[in-house]
């Protein structure tokens, strides 16, 4: 074709991409709008190309007028270069022995093989028509004889090696009959049921041959079931359209026209080498790979190395004629052709299911590149593969499919290193381990299966398509002129609630963008179902009966003349509340004595014992903020947080030896020692509850401890809320094990004081000692156990192994700050039947706790204990990387809102801001944990999302542990890991690269690292790492 002989020309070649008589539009008219979509454009590109014209499908985008074009290839004119035809001058399949596989091909053929993860499945796809006969299973059988003698493709067999070569066999049967005409119909049905399961899901033997299986059924009220069966190895989209025109022609008496046997699918690869760039699309893509974006992150239901029989299962959805006129035109106004739109929505959709702001996506290219008339009669796959990074946050639908329609364009430029080797190269780089498995597919302009196929076969019925590896695939289609979107997917790999509500929701999306033109220029909506944030807001629960209070005033208020017993010390010397609170209020005075006012903070430093709650009572009573010290954690830790809290008064115990040396920076109380003072008590001093009660610290990356700053309402909100819920009385008496500078250690002073209970109290070196325990709970009659799960693991496991019995009296178990064995609660429940253990969790920054949940029965399905509902006056989020408020199933950060919301990080405005936020008048705190909403309001816990673990239920930083190893003379460097078996037994593990010397003598060199070993509580120090049988380092 002379292209620029007359622009008449290029208005002929556009015509026929679109359909319409070249005499219906002008030259300027916008040839989006008139219907050309990127497969028109591409071929436009091909035939301009193939006569020697350097343009790029940009151009064509850019410029999409008949005379824009004509412009351009006017210009390029001068560049033009012309290409020779090989027409004639290859083999072609008959006589080309053994070729190699496209690299589709290849994906396809290797991916289906059992030893690949989600492999054992081809790439077919199986459809069923149903209608009256007008063929019988003979005459099918000849009309597929007829059809695989015209092309050379439906005789291929393919080798394990990897290549193809053509192997006709006269004695080959495309159709099997079965008779079920004379069942009753509750027996015909369940075998139809059961040959669409054995069928639809059946892995042709290509490598004999067997292409297509198709399965005819005479059924009563003569009626007929045709099951037809198409590997795509051998076919895309247009062949499969091809395939059954030509077989309905053939069925229908007509005959064929004859073929150009010269020119097939062999002869076409071999020409198509001489218009390709490999080695510039390559380039392109290895620049380009370092920063493609994740394939979507959908919430999975089973890891896909689980799964080991593939069951696909269909969504779909038909456009009105209506709604898809509204549709692509909106697109076409807008410059976007229809399938980029989709594209467009449907990563968008995806998004909100991923929390990403842009996602790969793997987009079918249907190439079949117009480079001799014979082309268009193949059947074979022409199929290409191209990775789009799909933008997808929260402009209006208009900006992003503009963008997605450049990085298209883009794209497909540099499609000559096809999406297979780009697939291959992520997953070799580790970034991508399964690849780019949700794919997008779009074949509208041309019916796959149109009327007059459906007025031989049958209406079409029932249908499934699967590819190997791939977890999503969604088609556009043409089906008889109505356009259908339908969502292929592994039906192991989601939840069915979880995918049902995504397509419901993108529909809901499509109908609108169909409906209303505003729709497109508008920013996105949240797509978050309405219902999932309704249930949300049913399980919060407000009180207002919890006014905010402080943490002591009730205690002096109602006990102060109490001889109830509040505290039996370690000794099992009992204190009365009377006793306690008098010992409180003196030691306050003497803190005001000294000059100290309302708002300063002030460090308790001592073993566990009574002197703790003494001192903060004390401290509380005059206004101030106590401030816990570990006494077992290195003197260097014990200076730095008494200097970032800027500490000049520590309260401290004479059983203590070693206390004169910590902080020496500060004054020192000894609680023992104080007497009462002649002058008037001080101690009625009115605070508000929204000042700081306490500062804990935990631990910080940097190496630097972080304190985080309570208000008394805050923790007074949870510790009430907890004592309504359990109802927790003056007849409660809890073991309380924690530590002081650990925050359960708040709820076992004041809720438990509160309500009138008591503390029994745990030696220091007895806190991890269940034979104490049981002792103890036994001779004091316990009632409530409160710690993290692993102690709790520890007083089953050792009442199961010396066959003893858990009292009758521990009736309510409060279990948090880390994962809950699963097995746990049963154990516990043989024990006490009539017991209840509560799972809490949330964070020191946030008043102890912020959830709780009842465990009773155990659901099967559950792989931990759910974190349950917010507490009273408290709330949560779980948000994704876009601020957005994540669906059900789809893991996040965890937010906690409400009363329990700490003051934030004491001298630090910059780690407070970054964790505490305001939004719409709330405040949150992003805790850094993962998490997720179950349906019906139901919160599950998921780990950390940093490095930060908990061992214990102590919040610990491994990078502070770095820190501490790298500051040593001797050590290269050191890196800490989270190490252990499941959810349980997990403990830290230090890897130190020496410069020199060895380990010993570095720690015995550095004495100020010796306090840091005993706290850290190592128990195993190697040299070497066992390797298992294939010489892997084995870590845990």
């Amino acid at each position: 074709m002379k292209i620029l002989s007359d622009i008449n020309n290029i208005k002929e070649l556009c015509s026929k991409q679109i359909n319409i008589d070249k005499n219906k539009f002008s030259d300027k008219d916008n040839l989006i709008k008139l219907g050309l979509d990127s497969i028109g454009f591409m071929q436009c590109l091909y035939i301009f190309q193939k006569n020697g014209y350097a343009i790029t499908l940009k151009d064509l985008y850019l410029n999409p007028t008949i005379k824009g074009w004509y412009k351009i290839l006017k210009k390029s004119d001068i560049n033009k270069k012309e290409r020779k035809d090989n027409i004639y001058t290859h083999k072609t399949i008959k006589n080309a022995g053994e070729f190699s596989l496209t690299p589709i091909q290849h994906a396809y053929f290797v991916g289906r093989l059992n030893k690949q993860t989600l492999g054992g499945v081809a790439c077919q796809i199986y459809q069923e028509f149903d209608g009256t006969p007008k063929f019988t299973p003979e005459s099918l059988e000849k009309a597929l004889v007829l059809l695989s003698k015209r092309h050379p493709m439906l005789n291929i067999v393919f080798h394990q090696q990897g290549t193809q070569f053509w192997s006709p066999n006269p004695n080959r049967k495309y159709v099997t009959y079965h008779d079920f005409s004379k069942l009753p119909k509750d027996e015909y049905e369940k075998k139809l049921l059961q040959l669409r399961e054995k069928l639809s899901h059946q892995v042709l033997n290509v490598e004999s041959g067997q292409l297509i299986d198709f399965h005819m059924i005479s059924l009563p009220n003569n009626r007929y079931r045709l099951c037809t069966n198409i590997d795509m190895l051998i076919a895309d989209g247009t062949s499969y359209s091809l395939l059954f025109t030509e077989l309905c022609l053939l069925l229908s008496g007509e005959i064929l026209p004859q073929l150009d046997e010269h020119y097939d699918f062999y002869h076409y690869l071999q020409d198509k080498k001489q218009y390709e760039n490999k080695e510039s699309a390559y380039q392109y893509w290895k620049n380009k790979i370092p920063n493609l974006p994740d394939s979507p992150l959908l919430p999975l239901y089973m890891d896909p190395e689980k799964i080991n029989k593939i069951k696909i299962k269909r969504l779909s959805w038909t456009f009105s004629s209506k709604e898809w006129k509204n549709f692509s035109n909106l697109a076409k106004e807008n410059n976007i052709t229809p399938s980029i739109a989709l594209a467009t929505c449907f990563s968008s959709v995806l998004a909100r299911w991923t929390g990403q702001n842009s996602l790969l996506l793997n987009f079918t290219l249907f190439d079949r590149k117009p480079l001799a008339p014979a082309v268009n009669n193949i059947i074979a796959d022409f199929t290409n593969v191209i990775l789009l990074e799909m933008k997808t946050d929260n402009r209006p639908l208009i900006s992003l499919s503009k963008d997605n329609q450049n990085t298209f364009i883009e794209a497909w430029q540099h499609s000559d290193y096809s999406g297979i080797d780009i697939i291959r190269d992520l997953r070799k780089n580790g970034t991508h381990p399964y690849g780019c498995p949700v794919v997008f597919t779009s074949h509208i302009n041309q019916p796959l299966i149109d009327k007059n196929i459906e007025s031989v076969l049958g209406s079409i019925g029932w249908g499934i398509s699967q590819t190997p590896q791939v977890w999503l695939d969604h088609m556009a289609i043409n089906k008889s002129g109505n356009i259908v979107l339908q969502w292929d997917y592994n039906n192991d790999l989601f939840r069915n609630d979880v995918i049902t509500t995504i397509f419901d929701v993108y529909i809901s999306r499509i109908r609108q963008l169909a409906n209303d033109p505003n729709a497109w220029i508008e920013t996105q909506p949240d797509l978050i179902p309405k219902k999932q944030l309704k249930n949300r807001i049913s399980v919060i629960k407000k009180d207002n009966s919890l006014l905010p209070h402080t943490l002591h005033k009730s205690i002096f208020h109602n006990y102060s003349n109490s001889s109830k017993i509040a505290v039996i010390d370690i000794d099992s010397q009992e204190w009365s509340y009377k006793k306690l609170l008098s010992k409180a209020t003196i030691l306050s005075d003497q803190i005001i004595q000294q000059g100290y006012k309302p708002e300063d903070r002030i460090g308790v430093c001592m073993p566990k014992g009574v002197g703790q709650i003494i001192s903060v009572l004390a401290i509380l009573l005059m206004g101030g903020t106590y401030v816990p010290i570990d006494v077992l954690q290195p003197e260097e830790r014990i200076n730095r947080i008494a200097k970032n809290a800027q500490l000049s008064l520590l309260i401290v115990s004479d059983s203590d030896p070693s206390y004169s040396i910590y902080a020496t920076f500060c004054n020192r109380i000894v609680w023992q020692k104080v007497q009462p003072s002649e002058n008037k008590p001080l101690h009625n001093i009115d605070i508000s509850p929204h000042q700081a009660a306490y500062v804990i610290y935990t631990s910080g990356s940097t190496g630097e401890p972080k304190g985080v700053v309570v208000s008394h309402a805050s923790a007074m909100n949870t510790c009430l809320d907890l004592n309504r819920r359990y109802n927790i009385s003056d007849k409660d008496r809890v073991l309380a094990i924690s530590a002081l500078h650990f925050d359960l250690s708040v709820y076992d002073i004041f809720g438990v004081l509160n309500a009138g209970g008591t503390l029994v109290l745990v030696k220091e070196d007895e806190r991890r000692n269940p034979d104490a325990w049981l002792r103890l709970i036994n001779q004091h009659k316990i009632t409530l156990w409160n710690s993290v799960p692993a102690l709790f693991d520890m007083l089953l496991t050792y009442a199961e192994g010396i066959g003893s019995s858990i009292p009758q009296s521990l009736l309510l178990i409060y279990l948090s700050g880390d994962w809950i064995g699963l097995d746990l609660p049963t154990r516990y429940y043989n024990f006490c039947p009539d017991g209840q253990i509560v799972a809490m969790g949330g964070a020191t920054e946030a008043a102890i706790w912020s959830n709780y949940f009842n465990v009773t029965t155990l659901d099967p399905s559950w792989s931990s204990i759910p974190y349950g509902y917010p507490l009273s006056n408290q709330r949560y989020r779980i948000v994704n990387a876009r601020g957005e408020d994540c669906p059900d199933w789809v893991s996040g950060e965890l937010w906690i809102g409400g009363a329990g919301v700490a003051l934030g990080y004491l001298n630090d405005p910059e780690k407070t801001a970054q964790q505490f936020v305001k939004q719409n008048g709330e405040n949150w705190y992003k805790t850094g944990d993962m998490g997720r909403y179950l349906p019906g309001g139901i919160l599950e816990f998921l780990g950390r999302r940093d490095r930060q673990v908990k061992i214990g239920g102590y919040r610990i930083e491994p990078g502070e542990i770095d820190a501490a190893f790298n500051k040593l003379q001797g050590v290269q460097n050191a890196i800490t890991l989270c190490l252990g078996n499941g959810n349980k037994e997990k403990a830290l593990h230090s890897f130190v690269i020496l410069n020199s010397g060895n380990y010993q003598d570095i720690i015995s060199s550095n004495s100020t690292f010796s306090p840091l070993l005993s706290a850290l509580n190592p128990n195993k120090c190697t040299t070497t790492i066992p390797r298992n049988g294939n010489h892997s380092w084995i870590f845990i």
